[in-house]
């Protein structure tokens, strides 16, 4: 008796079967789903929030509340996606960017591409040597006087007047 009840226990806990989630897959796929539009941004990506679907998957298991993401216009090569806009889909921040720190950042790009190009403009440009007296700004050469020694206990006998 105790086995057909541990055996009836375990057959109501086990998980549907691959052909039961097949099908489930299949035909959620094809159901609306409940999206909210959130923004969009100047690559003409369009955020969604979208609601999950009600049942007992959502119920017991850890998963988000809310799933986000976006859809890329039509055509596009190449993933453009902001940094803001990455946060947010990945739950690092909960409220959507705006447009105003999505502006900041563009700044940020583009005086950091600028500063590189700089950098490299100068490096490629020619090196000019200023010949001449020194100025300010150009460390001056220590004097040299022919009554001191350069390296101690050596004389110069070239300088001397010969007797």
């Amino acid at each position: 008796m105790v086995v057909k009840l541990s055996q009836a226990l375990m057959a109501q806990r086990t998980r549907p079967g691959a052909w039961t989630r097949a099908w489930k897959n299949l035909t959620e796929s094809f159901q609306k789903r409940n999206r909210t539009v959130v923004g969009q941004d100047q690559f003409g990506n369009v955020y969604y929030e979208e609601a999950p679907r009600p049942g007992p998957s959502t119920h017991h298991s850890r998963a988000k509340a809310v799933s986000r993401g976006f859809d890329a216009p039509s055509g596009a090569q190449e993933r453009n996606v902001p940094v803001e806009w990455e946060s947010w889909m990945k739950g690092t921040r909960q409220t959507p960017p705006t447009d105003e720190e999505i502006a900041r950042s563009l700044a940020r790009l583009a005086a950091s591409q600028q500063l590189r190009i700089d950098s490299q403009t100068e490096k490629r440009a020619p090196t000019v040597s200023v010949e001449g007296p020194p100025t300010d700004t150009q460390q001056k050469a220590y004097p040299k006087y022919d009554d001191y020694e350069s390296i101690a206990g050596a004389k110069d006998d070239s300088s001397k007047p010969s007797s």
